[in-house]
């Protein structure tokens, strides 16, 4: 985030000497991970990598990076793609809002910016779904500007650094952290040359922001004891010097969970499977699903279930029961793979549809809540 002239008079509660910001760098140069989207670094390939690896870990994203901008190599290609190819590239990532939000932001960036990511934070955080963060990992590592991009990772490393015992989950207790991660920040230097920046090129703010997120990727672990002995800031880190960073950050979220029972049919005739696209508004909106139902319906009720759609009864079989965390809610999944005579597609219902098993892999984006019941 950028701060304002009061925010910058904010005292650190650590002296960060500059010898502590160059053992940081120094580890970063030696330890930092060969990701795809260090490569070549454009403000394009920039936003779909940080959208990518929100809630995703990295390992996962390496495999969908490249695939995507080979298919959608600019924001006008996003724009102009289809819901249902994007939903496709994007299946098994999850949060397929973010999806939805990439294409608002691309007709934006087509219509208001001339097809390139403006170059000002102000401008990227007013983008659909840029957040602080996405705004400023654009800024800083696209652009070079001084901007600090606090995830939750760097939370939790800014939360042992300088002992928070704060709720980080807090807004006020984020918006301070990142106050003190700009004012943490060496100053940025130009390293834009023909489109791409290399990100360890003094004490650009790309560098610093960069070398804090192998921190926590690496060493600041979650949910574990950290590699303090490995730390290249463990000299200067509060929590480590008084044993508590194991306990750190405090993260309490008010969120309650809801948990619902839910029942898949898979309904085929052999050949083909039946599926159902949901709703344009609310859960996995858009996205085709296999028929369920509330509850966990015993054989007979999933029998009347199938019929009560229009089909008559051939044969059906218990699959094995499936879990799916959503941010606030889970399902607890029950299944049966159900066989009918042929189904007429002409036939079929609107927003029902009936691809072969080689069509629903190919075309039909399956969120990750029904992946378990895919044939």
């Amino acid at each position: 985030m950028m701060m304002n002239k009061e925010q910058e008079k904010l005292p650190l509660p650590l002296l960060f000497r500059q010898e502590a910001n160059e053992s940081l760098l120094a580890f970063c140069r030696e330890s930092a991970r060969d990701l795809p989207w260090r490569r070549s670094v454009t403000p394009y390939r920039v936003w779909i990598s940080e959208i990518m690896l929100q809630q995703t870990r990295a390992e996962v994203v390496r495999r969908y990076y490249d695939r995507f901008l080979a298919e959608l190599p600019t924001p006008r290609a996003l724009a102009e793609a289809s819901d249902d190819r994007l939903a496709k590239l994007w299946e098994g990532l999850g949060y397929y809002r973010r999806a939805s939000l990439m294409k608002r932001a691309a007709c934006v960036i087509v219509e208001k910016h001339g097809g390139e990511l403006p170059r000002d934070y102000a401008s990227l955080r007013a983008l659909p779904g840029f957040g602080d963060y996405t705004a400023a990992a654009v800024a800083s590592f696209a652009y070079g500007l001084r901007a600090a991009a606090v995830d939750g990772n760097l939370l939790r490393v800014l939360a042992r650094l300088f002992r928070v015992e704060e709720n980080v989950l807090s807004s006020k207790t984020a918006k301070t952290l990142r106050e003190i991660a700009y004012r943490m920040l060496p100053d940025a230097k130009d390293g834009t040359s023909g489109g791409e920046r290399y990100l360890y090129d003094g004490y650009a703010a790309a560098e610093w922001n960069q070398a804090m997120m192998e921190l926590g990727a690496q060493i600041c672990l979650p949910n574990t004891q950290p590699k303090c002995e490995k730390c290249p800031l463990s000299a200067y880190c509060i929590a480590c010097a008084e044993g508590c960073a194991e306990r750190l950050p405090i993260r309490e979220s008010t969120l309650k969970r809801k948990e619902e029972a839910r029942t898949v049919l898979r309904v085929t005739d052999g050949e083909r499977y039946l599926l159902h696209r949901r709703a344009e508004k609310g859960l996995l909106a858009g996205l085709f699903e296999f028929p369920n139902k509330e509850g966990t319906l015993s054989e007979d009720e999933a029998k009347k279930a199938v019929e009560e759609m229009g089909f008559s009864v051939k044969s059906l079989r218990a699959l094995a029961p499936a879990r799916h965390v959503f941010t606030h809610l889970t399902w607890h999944l029950s299944g049966y793979e159900v066989t009918v005579p042929p189904i007429d597609r002409a036939a079929l219902p609107e927003d029902f549809f009936a691809p072969t098993k080689e069509e629903l892999y190919r075309d039909y984006s399956i969120p990750g809540a029904f992946g378990a019941y895919k044939p």
